[in-house]
């Protein structure tokens, strides 16, 4: 739906439409040009213009195109068991942790994050959990494939009769899969700062010295993100 607003300088509607389409733009990884096109499209305004309001409104400020975290909210067991499952479940159809999660939260990447971050405390911290949700699982008759465990039957017939080499083994498994996540997200973060680069690369001369400052900024908090990532 097109919506029909005054030309005339922006208004808080036009500002907050332009914020939450930029937000979605970063969250999937999507070039912003679409956003300055779509989003003029929808106002009746030129894609340029959009888009220097747009570097104007991050100059004023960096985390213009970035929502208020939600309140921290903890988990109750209850939640963390039922994660936990749906994690198991999705892995032993074939799927990465990362897309099950994605999945959970319905597109939205910080509650992604949220149950992907309390996925790995479980697998570091809480492995009996996991074992127990797998017994019963396979107690209800559900094929599953126990996260902590390699599939070989040779090493798993080692698990079961050796409990050092089992606890040894668990923690390897929980080693790798935090590794493969670990992985994941630096891909994510990598993928986003090279849209950014080419994004700042892609504008005229005469328009990326004025937007200098603003991509100075926007690279920092992906740089940022870039450090976590690989801690």
């Amino acid at each position: 739906m097109t919506v029909h607003l005054a030309k005339n300088g922006w208004k808080a509607e036009e500002t907050e439409l332009l914020a939450q389409a930029a937000q979605k733009a970063h969250e999937q990884g999507t070039s912003l040009r679409s956003v300055f096109e779509d989003i003029g499209m929808q106002l009746g305004r030129k894609p340029n213009s959009v888009r220097n309001y747009y570097y104007m409104k991050l100059r004023e400020n960096e985390d213009f195109s970035l929502r208020r975290a939600a309140p921290f909210v903890l988990f109750e067991e209850g939640e963390v068991e039922a994660l936990v499952r749906q994690v198991i479940l999705a892995q032993s159809r074939g799927q990465s942790v990362r897309s099950c999660v994605l999945a959970l939260s319905g597109g939205d990447k910080t509650a992604m994050l949220r149950y992907q971050n309390k996925y790995r405390s479980v697998l570091r911290k809480r492995p009996e959990m996991i074992r127990r949700i797998c017994d019963e699982l396979q107690g209800e008759g559900v094929p599953c494939v126990n996260p902590l465990q390699t599939r070989e039957s040779s090493v798993q017939s080692v698990v079961f009769y050796d409990p050092q080499s089992r606890q040894a083994l668990d923690r390897l498994k929980v080693q790798t899969d935090l590794m493969q996540m670990q992985l994941e997200d630096l891909q994510s973060a990598a993928r986003a700062t090279v849209l950014l680069c080419k994004e700042f690369l892609g504008l005229l001369p005469e328009e990326r010295q004025g937007n200098l400052n603003a991509f100075c900024h926007a690279l920092t908090g992906h740089v940022a993100v870039l450090e976590n990532a690989a801690n």
